[in-house]
């Protein structure tokens, strides 16, 4: 009789049971139904034995056969519980050494935390606006006939804004205008006094179609479509009206136009690239002119004071419409003009950190100074790091002797492992918390320093927390790595046997020796930088700039009155037995002084160079040393 050969029965039956059924049943179960399959397919067939094994698995899995999992979590909550109990006994048993790690810690992380708010703030410039990514400022490049850059200016001449208009219809665009030459006087008539103030613009009737700066009174739609009607902030509103409604008053400017408040906006953000205080509406620029006796005119081709800024559709990108500002200056400029202008757009969050032209509104700050920040941030991170790896590290290797006993308790070395990260860990939070409290107190001179206005509200964005914690924990792990790893291989009965100390050499020794070395190298690293800024910058202020700087005093004339009588006003000052000297000045030391033309007698082409209008006391007053004449 030939011999029938035996098949195994389904797998995957055989596996849902294996992981369904208690360990306690599993094998009696199995075994059942495992007899009972072969004796089917000797006598039934392979086919049917498979359908019936497959059944009676399937009734198999009942209620009463399933694994029961114990539950260990009250189990892991002790043990947790006793890892920090041990931690923080640890930490109190020695003072100093945790006061050294975690305050260690905590200044450099708020060093960090600090340069990156303000590289964070540096790159947030003028990204509030709702359509940052498609506001652009229209730049002029002016060159000379062999192709030389006489002039790369952020502003532009009057008649550029309304001939994009009417070329384009569809980019909306506004003209800004600073009283650069002057501050206004504005009064109002309930104060008895009136005040010069700075942060005057003259703007389009288009300016809140392209901005995002918010009103809290007026409709932005409306405030600028008066002439006679003017944009304040609420700080302005405060200062001139108090606690009243400046809706519907009446502000004076320069006693000659009376401007009704239209509209009260927040005030202006300090991460953007300009800040008003003043919105007047451009369509009375020429009245202006004419009332403070500015002769220059207010429209044309020639004189470049306005910044314009552009709404581009999306149809437009930055280079097409570029390309269309090439064509925009051979068909409007005027002969001989268009050869030598060249239009071309900067993106508004650029501008910042990425422009340097001649009229800026204000003055920005290098790309540079971001990398340098970030290249501080990483330095200080990392040699706070390897400072707070060797100081843990060094700790560790002093509880040797704790490890034995652990393992001897039956401790596994996952436990042992889990034990050092925790306390790792938890020192790396502390120390995040000590930081929180360490930037709240160092913040308004780290303002100072960076000459910025920071806001603790970055800390608190889920996803810079988010991140920080992470960075927390990650420095937390490797810290604790090593000590952890080294520790938990130790056997029991060679550490009981010692003083209770680890003594590691080899690859250990070498490791830790390395970071001491690294993080020395880096600390002359960045004291060699400090040097080099210090050197730097007593050069910048020490520096001979050919006039005496110290001890000057500049007061700034406003007024009509006052000028006519300036001769009076000097001398009246140096009857004052403090003024050494005194002189009249057309422009301030050290600030842009604009061109003039001077030509020789004789010859026909005067050039344009920087001049000033001053008094024959000038040379005293200033200390001007003389290389001919006297």
């Amino acid at each position: 009789m030939r011999e029938r050969k035996h098949s195994a029965p389904p797998r995957w039956a055989d596996r849902l049971l294996e992981l369904y059924c208690d360990p306690s049943v599993l094998d009696e179960v199995q075994g059942d139904l495992h007899e009972a399959f072969f004796a089917r397919q000797e006598h039934e067939g392979y086919l049917k034995a498979q359908l019936l094994f497959i059944y009676e698995v399937l009734f198999s899995l009942k209620w009463r056969n399933r694994k029961r999992y114990q539950i260990q979590s009250s189990n892991s909550f002790t043990m947790w519980n006793n890892y920090i109990k041990i931690a923080l006994r640890n930490f109190s048993k020695h003072k100093l050494y945790s006061f050294i790690n975690v305050f260690g810690l905590a200044l450099g992380i708020a060093c960090v935390l600090l340069l990156t708010m303000f590289v964070i703030n540096e790159n947030d410039y003028d990204r509030f606006h709702s359509n940052a990514d498609r506001i652009y400022r229209v730049a002029q490049k002016l060159t000379g006939g062999d192709g030389t850059v006489i002039e790369h200016s952020a502003s532009l001449p009057w008649a550029v804004g309304p001939a994009l208009q009417t070329d384009y219809p569809d980019v909306v665009n506004v003209r800004m205008y600073k009283a650069w030459q002057k501050s206004p006087l504005i009064n109002y008539e309930e104060l008895e006094k009136g005040f010069y103030e700075k942060e005057v613009f003259f703007v389009d009737t288009t300016f809140f179609r392209i901005f995002s700066f918010p009103l809290v009174k007026g409709n932005p739609e409306t405030a600028l479509m008066n002439p006679q009607s003017v944009v304040i902030t609420e700080s302005i509103a405060t200062k001139y009206f108090g606690d009243a409604d400046p809706m519907g008053k009446t502000l004076e400017l320069e006693n000659n136009l009376d401007l009704t408040v239209t509209g009260v906006a927040k005030d202006v953000p300090s991460n953007s690239h300009f800040h008003f205080d003043f919105l007047i509406p451009l369509l009375n620029i020429g009245d202006i002119f004419k009332a403070t006796g500015n002769q220059w005119g207010w429209t044309g081709w020639y004189w470049n004071p306005v910044h314009t800024y552009v709404l581009l559709p999306e149809r437009y990108t930055e280079a097409t419409f570029n390309d269309e500002l090439r064509n925009f200056v051979a068909k409007n400029f005027p002969q001989g003009l268009a050869d030598e202008n060249e239009l071309h757009t900067q993106r508004l969050a650029d501008i910042h950190l990425r422009s340097n032209l001649y009229q800026e509104i204000e003055p920005g700050r290098s790309e540079s100074s971001i990398q340098i920040a970030i290249s501080i941030a990483a330095f200080i991170l990392l040699i706070a790091s390897i400072n707070f790896v060797n100081l843990t590290t060094a700790q560790s290797t002093q509880r040797a002797k704790e490890v034995g006993l652990r393992k001897v308790m039956g401790s596994t070395r996952s436990k042992l492992i889990a034990q050092f990260f925790s306390e790792s860990i938890l020192l790396c939070f502390l120390s995040f918390i000590l930081a929180l409290g360490l930037i709240a107190l160092c913040l308004p001179a780290f303002e100072g320093l960076v000459d910025t206005q920071l806001n603790l509200e970055q800390l608190i964005k889920p996803d810079f927390v988010l991140i920080v914690l992470l960075c927390v924990l990650a420095l937390g792990v490797v810290a604790g790595l090593y000590p952890a790893i080294l520790l938990s291989a130790y056997q029991p009965v060679k550490i009981l046997k010692s003083t209770g100390t680890s003594t590691t050499g080899g690859f250990a020794a070498l490791f830790r020796k390395s970071l001491v070395v690294l993080q020395f190298t880096i600390s002359v690293v960045l004291v060699i930088c400090t040097i080099i800024i210090f050197q730097q910058h007593q050069f910048l202020t020490e520096k001979s700039l050919g006039f005496a700087k110290d001890e000057i005093v500049m007061i700034p004339i406003q007024g009509t009155t006052i000028k006519q009588k300036r001769t009076d006003f000097k001398n009246e000052l140096k009857k004052n037995s403090q003024v050494v000297a005194a002189c009249a000045i057309s422009d301030i030391l050290g600030q842009d002084v604009p061109n003039r033309p001077f030509g020789i007698q004789g010859y026909d082409d005067p050039q344009d160079l920087p001049g000033l209008f001053t008094d024959h006391d000038f040379v005293q007053t200033f200390d001007v040393e003389l290389v001919g004449g006297r």
